[in-house]
């Protein structure tokens, strides 16, 4: 004799509140202990039948996510978190941090008006874009602001932006300097104009073209 498969409980509506209140923020274990310790399978049935494909995460990004979306990296994301006071929900132990559209714009505000060098208006250093290490000079941090005045020094270039402005007025001047060249010549020049480091490849080519 064939023995019949129990029934599933019916879902209560406080059951059911629970689940919809809990979607995106929650685990799947707070929802089994919430929703009459239900088991894995019958809490995502009904997400699927209630709400649609997107599991428990619908309604949130994850911090990878996030980063792809606002082009923020994860320091940057964490700092401004941790500034604001948030607090993110996590799918387990070792799950992934889930963080609400709410969150998501506050995060975005309070980046879009912080700066990691507020005198160059950077989000982070101009050569290695670290947020971890503070601004020291020329919109670089400490450790690459030493590397850039060995690079200088190795290529017999004036470390200071000033001083490089002048060679590269000098090295132009009378040259018609077009294609590739010219727009380094005027990416460079702009940068040095806003006092920012010139980049590995624009301190190549100014030693190329210096007399």
């Amino acid at each position: 004799m064939k023995r019949r498969k129990r029934k599933p409980a019916r879902w209560s509506k406080a059951a059911e509140r629970e689940l919809f209140n809990g979607v995106g923020i929650s685990g799947v274990e707070w929802f089994k202990q919430r929703c009459g310790k239900r088991s894995r399978s019958s809490i995502y049935q009904k997400l699927r039948r209630e709400y649609g494909p997107g599991g428990l995460t619908r309604g949130v990004n994850t911090l990878h996510e996030l980063e792809t979306q606002t082009g923020y990296s994860e320091c940057q994301i964490r700092r401004a978190g941790g500034a604001l006071n948030q607090k993110w929900k996590r799918l387990g132990p070792r799950g992934a941090h889930l963080i609400t559209e709410e969150q998501v714009r506050e995060i975005v505000t309070w980046l879009g008006h912080d700066f990691w060098s507020k005198s160059h208006r950077l989000y982070g250093c101009a050569w290695c874009q670290t947020v971890r290490m503070p601004h020291h000079r020329v919109g670089l941090c400490e450790r690459c602001y030493h590397k850039h005045r060995r690079l200088c020094g190795k290529l017999g270039l004036p470390a200071g932006v000033k001083a490089q402005a002048a060679v590269l007025s000098r090295a132009v001047t009378g040259r018609d300097i077009g294609g590739r060249s010219g727009r380094f010549r005027g990416e460079g020049a702009a940068r040095l104009a806003a006092g920012l480091a010139l980049s590995r490849a624009q301190l190549d080519w100014l030693a190329m073209l210096a007399p």
